[in-house]
């Protein structure tokens, strides 16, 4: 497996999820209710991005099905890392709903981040990988 490829190959749709997911955050924090229904769709495009990513990995970098997968598994997981950070960020910053209750706030958030990095890794593995076999396909 080509760590280097599967690295170049996760860099543009990365940043794309991680615009997508900040966007879902200050909409949440500061759009009430019409930014948790915008963050839905900003969520679907997500999963679309990482489609688009195992499609490009095995397209344009040459990866197999698994690198393909891995393409996605490591932008679920850097996504997650970067999701962390802005969540306490927003936690410490006291805005919006991360003002209440703090602490509690912010255990759930790294409870919270430890489940969706493991199934983070595993949808967005799934998705490059059927991207990635319609991208051998087509």
């Amino acid at each position: 497996m080509d760590s280097k490829k599967i690295m170049e190959a996760a860099k543009t749709p990365l940043i794309i999820i991680v615009v997508l997911g900040v966007l879902g955050q200050l909409l949440g924090v500061f759009a009430g209710q019409t930014g948790l229904a915008i963050g839905g769709i900003l969520g679907l495009i997500g999963l679309l991005v990482y489609l688009w990513a195992g499609y490009a990995a095995t397209k344009t970098y040459k990866l197999d099905l698994v690198g393909a997968g891995m393409v996605g598994a490591v932008m679920a997981v850097v996504a997650g890392v970067i999701g962390l950070i802005l969540s306490l960020v927003f936690a410490f910053a006291n805005l919006g709903a991360y003002s209440t209750y703090l602490a509690i706030g912010i255990v759930a958030v790294i409870i919270a981040f430890i489940i969706a990095v493991i199934i983070g890794a595993v949808v967005g593995f799934v998705l490059s990988l059927i991207g990635g076999f319609l991208g051998q396909k087509f």
